[in-house]
């Protein structure tokens, strides 16, 4: 077996290819879209803040040398998503890569237990994240059928493993179930699927939530809930998303994949 001498290089054989990453004006969608781009692939960034937006797309642009194009969009409205999938195929002729991360970190509906939760909040969040991957992931599944290749990445969150942030649990929990349904129905005509459960991760809306809270030690909680006590950084993320978007990534579909430097003193099996 030969294996590979060091400093070469993995290609990922990503250039050329056409990549949406929703979610992506900031943190970890922003992040996946930079490390697409390096790697060659022509990405259309999209979010629901056309300014923000915007400004991530120029930074996208300039940090990676390569495509990024800035498309608003809602990817709760079936036309806005079909606006946003014509315009990905305009700008790039094709359509191989979706990941699906447009969602707002921890969902919306409070209190967090399952005895007294908002069940108007829990339907919100649903909606958002379960139902606006779906709805994308139908958007572009023709696309990528007439290509015979196509890599569709949903992310979901280690709330999917834990209790006592019911919404969070039921979203995280029915992404891993989309991701395996389409896997088995599109595995046989080169489209893959897979979930991944990012841990704690420093973003900017993860240090809004400390800044905002009244209870000192939640950081020093998820440092010490990490087999690696501390936050993963969303480039590290981005790094197992540019390889599950790669051809070379056929082997793994219908996976979950957490990716949070391990939760400690949990088996998975």
């Amino acid at each position: 077996m030969q294996y590979r001498g060091e400093g070469e290089h993995l290609n990922l054989e990503l250039q050329g290819r056409s990549c949406i990453v929703t979610g992506a004006s900031t943190g970890i969608g922003r992040a996946i879209a930079l490390e697409l781009a390096r790697e060659g692939a022509g990405v259309v960034m999209v979010a629901r803040g056309a300014e923000r937006l915007r400004e991530a797309a120029e930074a996208v642009r300039r940090e990676s040398g390569g495509e990024a194009v800035a498309v608003p969009a809602d990817t709760s409205n079936d036309a806005s998503v079909a606006r946003l999938v014509e315009e990905a195929v305009r700008q790039f002729g094709r359509i191989d890569v979706l990941v699906n991360n447009a969602a707002v970190a921890g969902g919306r509906a409070f209190p967090r237990e399952a005895s007294a939760v908002s069940l108007d909040g829990v339907a919100e969040d649903f909606a958002e994240k379960v139902l606006g991957y779906l709805r994308c992931a139908q958007a572009v599944i023709p696309y990528m059928r007439a290509n015979g290749f196509g890599r569709i990445i949903n992310i979901g969150g280690t709330a999917a493993r834990t209790t006592g942030a019911v919404s969070s649990s039921i979203r995280q929990v029915s992404v891993s179930a989309v991701s395996k349904n389409l896997a088995d129905e599109l595995g046989t005509s080169g489209v893959t699927v897979t979930t991944i459960h990012p841990g704690a991760t420093r973003t900017e809306s993860l240090e809004e939530k400390f800044a905002a809270s009244e209870s000192g030690n939640l950081l020093e909680q998820l440092r010490a809930g990490s087999s690696i006590s501390r936050l993963i950084e969303p480039q590290e993320v981005a790094w197992i998303i540019a390889f599950i978007a790669s051809p070379k990534s056929a082997a793994v579909n219908g996976e979950t994949i957490t990716c949070g430097g391990g939760m400690r003193g949990v088996i998975y099996y």
